[in-house]
């Protein structure tokens, strides 16, 4: 197995300048023009740029959110003197944190990646997701890179159902919500031969009907933390059964809860000690997922240790199998809450959809032991709060207000 080839974006971009110097690196669609730039004149503008005396060379560097050529040789030029990235963590709780992130352990996820899902010269990854987001930056930019593909950068929110068909790629990363999107808008293009699912959990009923169009279909595994990636399912197997990437050693504790050490450990969160020691000890990281191993030794994920619910009788409730599960049987966005010892749920719907739910909530409880029945339903017309690659923002949505709105109204 060759082993791993860079310690910066440099080495990365000198590589493949030599490896294939008039193959394309970037292409974007900018005034309905199609501009690309290769693996040669894209070393170039970056050294170029990095050796002008004037550019600010930061020690860290946060990846910004245009997404664009130019915007990239920036990029690239500024982590030349070998700058630490910062990136932010996804937001689904009121303390997100600063990870940093270096260019060594980015690129060692993005050759963890190569091990287990193969792209090359023949290949064009469409970017959809935000690259100031540690899975968007490896997994749609940085892997596909450092295997001489092609990458398409998409022209974001307002694009997502036209692009595929525009840049036509083989290979497509993104988070769930965005593959239910394409799909059901029927925005998936033919020539696309694999997706790679991540950052958050996935209706297993999406992913085999991707599958069914003959596309393969990956589920990863990873977090800020760990610069994404940790593990991935193998091709043509279950999604949710997941090989642990090379070099990554995983433990699971009593409850469930995952710990991993890895060579794309992050050095800690930006000017926060203390929970860098509380979630980072001895160069093992406390995940905060549940799972499991099985017998051939691939990891599964049940859920977040937070998404547990416990109630005064010692009845759990695991939130993101419930909440799947009530989405499919409601057709509508749900959380599920605790307040006052009793478990609630809130629907997105209104007018006449609120009696159906109710009435499909009802039905639900009938196979539930009393102390798991759901007590309470709150409804509102707004969809979620959901951070950019569609994880659940719980913290954000406050029961006993809502309470206090209903009794009053």
């Amino acid at each position: 197995m060759e082993t791993h080839p860079y310690e910066t974006f440099a080495e990365l971009l000198k590589d493949r300048k030599n490896r294939n110097p008039n193959h394309i690196a970037l292409m974007e669609m900018r005034d309905g023009a199609m501009r690309t730039i290769s693996y040669s004149d894209l070393y170039r503008a970056v050294q170029s740029r990095a050796n002008n005396p004037n550019l600010d060379k930061p020690s860290y560097l946060e990846v910004g959110a245009e997404k664009s050529i130019d915007a990239l040789i920036d990029l690239f030029s500024q982590a030349a003197a070998g700058a630490k990235l910062l990136f932010h963590t996804s937001g689904t709780t009121a303390n997100a944190r600063t990870v940093i992130l270096t260019q060594k352990a980015i690129l060692r996820s993005a050759w963890n990646g190569e091990q287990l899902m193969h792209a090359d010269e023949e290949d064009r990854l469409l970017s959809m997701l935000p690259l100031d987001h540690i899975y968007g930056f490896v997994c749609t930019l940085i892997w596909p890179l450092a295997q001489g593909a092609e990458v398409a950068l998409g022209r974001g929110m307002h694009r997502l159902m036209d692009d595929p068909q525009t840049f036509s790629p083989t290979i497509l990363p993104v988070v769930p919500s965005l593959l239910k999107f394409l799909l059901q808008s029927g925005s998936l293009n033919p020539e696309l031969k694999q997706v790679l699912v991540g950052a958050g959990p996935a209706s297993r009923d999406i992913l085999e009907a991707v599958q069914k169009k003959g596309i393969d279909v990956r589920f990863g595994y990873g977090l800020t933390e760990t610069a994404s990636g940790l593990a991935m399912s193998p091709k043509g197997e279950d999604p949710f059964s997941m090989e642990l990437c090379p070099d990554t050693r995983l433990r699971v504790s009593e409850d469930g809860e995952i710990f991993v050490r890895t060579p794309c450990m992050m050095e800690g969160y930006l000017d926060d000690p203390i929970h860098t020691v509380e979630k980072l000890k001895d160069g093992e990281l406390d995940t905060g997922d549940v799972g499991y191993l099985d017998q051939k030794s691939r990891l599964h994920i049940t859920g977040r240790k937070d998404d547990v619910l416990v109630f005064p009788n010692g009845q759990k409730v695991f939130l993101s199998e419930w909440e799947e599960k009530l989405t499919y049987l409601l057709g509508t966005e749900v959380m599920l809450g605790q307040r006052e010892g009793l478990l609630c749920l809130l629907a997105v719907a209104g007018g006449e959809n609120k009696e159906k739910i109710l009435a499909a909530v009802d039905a639900f409880n009938q196979g539930q032991p009393l102390g798991r029945k759901i007590q309470q339903v709150f409804f509102q017309q707004t969809p979620l709060p959901r951070t950019v690659t569609g994880k659940l923002q719980r913290w954000k949505i406050n029961l006993d207000q809502l309470q206090a709105e209903r009794t009053k109204s």
